[in-house]
């Protein structure tokens, strides 16, 4: 899964531990092959750093430096942490007013930086609104998804959003659903009518070990990170899916060619 954007329409459904676990489980998974890149674009501002406790190291600044002259991978991989520990993350500063200015300076380059330089990357891309100037910081992306609760407000919130994330993404758009109460995550995904990603686990202790000690064999065996390795399976599914219905059909204009005999 080359590039996954995931955002939420409202609130705060829990979009940075749901991107932090995914990346995780691809860093154990494919840590050899540079897999597991997690970037916060967040103009709301980063997390991360402030989650793990670690220090302020906010490569999303010298990154976007960078990227004004190039949109190359060595302008994301020459400024990646590992934080939480065994998670390779683009950091974005904690303050929202300079995050914003730092994501907007980069314009469309981020998902194309960041898919050349790692193998799977997810993005925090907190939460998102057609309005924002940052709007564009999902397009390039493989897939999107919308993080939501299983809660009346969380699926309305979801729901009044996707057309316009389509609009914007020009990319396939999947659900992604925080815990599995009081609605199962494929009833919520048939609501709205649209591919269920995942379903991730509420797990606050699991979530407290991820930020705490990283991607040790305890985390692995929990429910979070078994089910963000089932969302993670899912969601590249849906890519190559996406992919391989594109591949067949015509150009736009084109005439269907007749069947050779």
């Amino acid at each position: 899964m080359p590039a996954l954007v995931l955002v939420s329409a409202k609130g705060s459904p829990g979009v940075t531990t749901a991107a932090a676990a995914l990346a995780a489980v691809a860093a154990s998974a494919g840590a050899a092959a540079g897999g597991g890149l997690l970037a916060e674009l967040d103009p709301s501002g980063g997390s991360v750093q402030v989650q793990a406790a670690g220090p302020a190291a906010w490569g999303l600044v010298d990154a976007a430096g960078r990227l004004r002259r190039q949109a190359s991978a060595d302008a994301i991989r020459d400024h990646v942490t590992v934080l939480p520990p065994g998670v390779p993350v683009l950091l974005a500063p904690p303050a929202g007013h300079i995050a914003e200015s730092v994501i907007g300076s980069g314009g469309e380059r981020w998902l194309t930086a960041l898919r050349a330089a790692g193998a799977d990357v997810v993005v925090d891309g907190g939460r998102w609104e057609p309005s924002q100037r940052t709007a564009g910081r999902i397009l390039g992306a493989d897939i999107v998804g919308l993080v939501c609760r299983p809660t009346v407000a969380g699926v309305e919130t979801a729901r009044l959003a996707l057309d316009r994330l389509r609009a914007v993404a020009r990319a396939p758009v999947a659900v992604v659903v925080v815990g599995r109460r009081p609605y199962a995550p494929d009833e919520i995904a048939q609501h709205l009518d649209v591919p269920l990603g995942g379903a991730l686990a509420w797990d606050p202790r699991a979530v407290a070990t991820l930020w705490g000690d990283g991607v040790t064999g305890r985390w692995l065996r929990s429910s979070l990170a078994r089910s963000a390795t089932a969302t993670r399976a899912t969601l590249a599914d849906l890519v190559v899916r996406s992919q391989a219905l594109a591949g067949a059909r015509p150009p736009a204009g084109a005439s269907p060619q007749a069947p050779v005999r």
